[in-house]
């Protein structure tokens, strides 16, 4: 029930949450009455079958929340229509839009009638379905398997509504106006479309609005299709009781001085004059009470050029809801940008009347000096920007007004109660500030002093942050003299989080190498920023992996640690140098205990590799084997990848041994498998290395992964030739 209408014989479904199972929920006719209880299944869904439901409007309550939907009989019809080029077509046509249908007949072999038309799908001998994209679907016919008289029965799938069409070569099609959505939804005090649509050579209608009786409105309009779309749109604003065709015609502009209450108001359109009209199509312009929803502070970038912009600019402007930047330094400044979102007003808005009578803005200092009067910001120093849809933006540039940094402001949104939209004052705040800008690097403490410290990579990055919006550009420069200089510059763009980096290929570059650092803003940004920042380069970061020996179920292996600088997997190997499991992705950093599940459980004790890789194609996904090693390659150090070796003992496996002479108890005499006496605290010398977490030059599986690492690092050698 997303868009608000259910259609008899469909379950109207609303989705709760997974957090909601099993809670009750209400339904209500929309006077009121008690309809049912219902309860959210295992999905947090309420499931309601409509089928002996009468036509309406309804409410759910349940949670907190009210959900309204308005349960209508879909209707249907069915003809044959003929066009231009002789061909024959089955027409369906419904206010509804997107529906499935089965059609069958007792006069003729359904699937012979429909047989040249590809969508139609053959379901039994006597029986075609078929999916209508819109409110209209063409089904091409096959005439030679009809004869006159011959009737097909159209039946929509998932409602009650059906229709049937009959076959007659030489009837006349009649002309015909309906409603394009059978009920029309808006608030009180904004503008509703009601939309008809014509057929045959029909292009105009009268259209009645209301009954004086039930509501005491009532209005009738003729409308004409001047541009020959077969459709007028009227504009009906509940404001003013105006009305408005565009580029079509209605015979009057209406107008009144009330703004109509919230109500449901008939629909009913046809064909005639003075003497009497014969009535084609019937609805419901259903208006519900304004709203007021949300009225927010935000900033954009001064470098946005928001004045003048329309609605789509605004909101592609990067809105934010920081504090507004301002640059003293070059007297520029963010845009202040108010988000209202509310409905009912823009009726009023659209005849001049919403800041003339009906509502204000009021913004005004909080914090003024002693013995100063607060300052205050006109709303009208700005534009507005609307969707008519109920959001509407207020653009202001600060620097038209007499603001300044470390101000503090409250604005306030009021509909007035001596106004035409409420009875009764309603307003809403929003508090913001105005800041002095600032544009910092990011350094680190090197011998007391202040210091940009980067890595000797081809990603070196420089980082920083301001408080100005996001979108602001950055140019960042290094430079350095003596026997090795160089000078490189980049433009950075400051994001959401109000940071930027300017990365840099600093590969080249030995260690230690000092440099300075200048960064400047541009647009918004000038004259913010530093220059001759102390700045050094550092060795690269490496990655390292460590591994102990450990006695396991053999279905998984535990790394010690491994310390991926750009993220990546911890992998392991066995003897042969295969792959036998991986890690799901580790962030950046160390990782202490990693645990890896191999891809089949060890059957015997084994020596096993751990080997760090990286992410090379940022997805998160280890893609070494399934890319024939092209991506997520090792780590390296020196050209050679970063491994560590451990022996991985079964548990079973220790019971075979039960004869070595040795026993439970520590510092009990034994004899070991020679007959040599062994202390129970005393390990045979040839283990003293099987605790180094290093690749030993010996051992079993050796000479086999120092094989693999070879053809590793002579892969790895040819990649980067390429």
């Amino acid at each position: 029930m997303s868009d608000g209408v259910v259609f008899v014989g469909q379950d109207a479904v609303y989705a709760a949450g997974s957090g909601a199972s099993g809670d009750g929920f209400t339904l209500f006719t929309g006077d009121g009455d008690f309809e049912g209880e219902y309860e959210a299944d295992s999905e947090g869904d309420v499931i309601i079958d409509t089928d002996d439901f009468e036509t309406g409007q309804y409410e759910l309550r349940g949670n907190g929340d009210t959900i309204e939907f308005s349960l209508l009989e879909q209707d249907l019809s069915a003809d044959f229509e003929e066009n231009d080029g002789g061909d024959t077509h089955l027409v369906l046509d419904s206010k509804r839009s997107d529906y499935d249908v089965t059609i069958s007949s007792s006069d003729a072999d359904v699937q012979d009638v429909f047989k040249n038309d590809a969508d139609a799908t053959n379901v039994s001998d006597d029986e075609v379905e078929y999916s209508v994209d819109g409110r209209t679907g063409e089904i091409l016919v096959n005439t030679t398997e009809l004869e006159n008289g011959d009737e097909l029965t159209i039946e929509v799938d998932d409602t009650d509504a059906s229709a049937t069409a009959t076959y007659e070569p030489d009837a006349e099609t009649d002309d015909d106006a309906n409603f394009n959505e059978s009920v029309v939804v808006q608030e009180r005090g904004d503008v509703a479309e009601i939309v008809v649509d014509f057929e045959g050579n029909a292009d105009s209608a009268n259209l009645t609005i209301g009954d004086e009786e039930d509501v005491s409105y009532e209005e009738t309009v003729t409308v004409r299709d001047e541009d020959d779309d077969g459709q007028v749109t009227l504009e009906f604003n509940t404001y003013d009781r105006s009305f408005n065709a565009g580029d079509d015609w209605v015979n009057t502009s209406g107008g009144g001085d009330d703004v109509l209450d919230a109500a449901d108001y008939d629909l009913s359109v046809g064909f005639g004059d003075d003497s009497g009209v014969e009535e084609t199509d019937v609805g419901t312009l259903v208006l519900r009470s304004a709203s007021v929803d949300s009225f927010d502070a935000m900033t954009a970038s001064g470098d946005a050029n928001l004045d003048g912009a329309d609605f789509e600019e605004v909101e592609d402007a990067s809105l934010s809801d920081d504090s507004i930047t301002y640059n003293a330094e070059d007297d520029k400044s963010d845009y202040l940008v108010f988000q209202l979102d509310a409905t009912g007003i823009h009726g009023s808005y659209d005849t001049d009347k919403l800041f003339n009578g009906d509502a204000n803005i009021t913004i005004e200092q909080t914090n003024p000096g002693a013995n100063q009067n607060a300052k205050t910001i006109d709303a009208n120093d700005g534009h507005i920007v609307t969707d008519d849809e109920g959001r509407m933006y207020f653009v202001i540039d600060p620097t038209d007004t007499t603001a300044e940094p470390g101000d503090e402001y409250n604005a306030t949104f009021m509909l007035d109660g001596d106004g035409a939209l409420t009875d009764e004052d309603m307003s809403i705040s929003t508090d913001f500030s105005i800041e002095e800008g600032t544009l910092d690097v990011d350094t680190q403490e090197v011998d007391d002093e202040d210091t940009v410290v980067v890595n000797a990579e081809d990603d070196a990055s420089i980082t920083g942050e301001t408080n100005l919006a996001p979108g602001v550009e950055v140019d960042v420069t290094v430079k350095a003299t003596g026997d090795n200089p160089f000078l490189l510059s980049e433009t950075a763009t400051v994001g959401e989080d109000g940071t930027f980096a300017a990365e840099f290929d600093m590969s080249d570059i030995s260690a230690d190498t000092e440099f300075e650092v200048s960064v400047r803003g541009q647009g918004v940004a000038s004259g913010l920023g530093t220059t001759g920042l102390a700045g050094v380069v550092q060795p690269a970061e490496t990655a390292s992996v460590s591994i102990s020996d450990q006695e396991g179920d053999g279905e998984t292996v535990t790394v010690d640690s491994v310390d991926l600088p750009d993220g990546g997997f911890a992998v392991i190997h066995n003897a042969d140098g295969d792959v036998i499991g991986a890690s799901d992705y580790l962030d950046a950093g160390t990782h202490s205990n990693v645990e890896v599940t191999l891809d089949e459980p060890l059957e015997e004790s084994a020596s096993v590799t751990a080997m760090a890789h990286e992410d090379t194609n940022d997805n998160e996904e280890y893609d070494f084997g399934s890319s024939d090693g092209a991506e997520d390659t090792p780590y390296t150090d020196d050209g050679d990848a970063v491994t560590a070796d451990a022996t991985v003992t079964l548990a079973d496996d220790g019971d075979d041994d039960d004869d070595n002479g040795t026993d439970g108890d520590n510092g009990t005499d034994g004899d070991d498998a020679d007959g040599n006496e062994t202390d129970g605290n005393e390990t045979d010398d040839s283990d003293d290395d099987d605790d180094d977490d290093s690749t030993d030059n010996e051992g079993p599986g050796f000479g086999v992964i120092a094989a693999l690492i070879a053809l590793i690092g002579a892969a790895l050698l040819a990649h980067r030739r390429d």
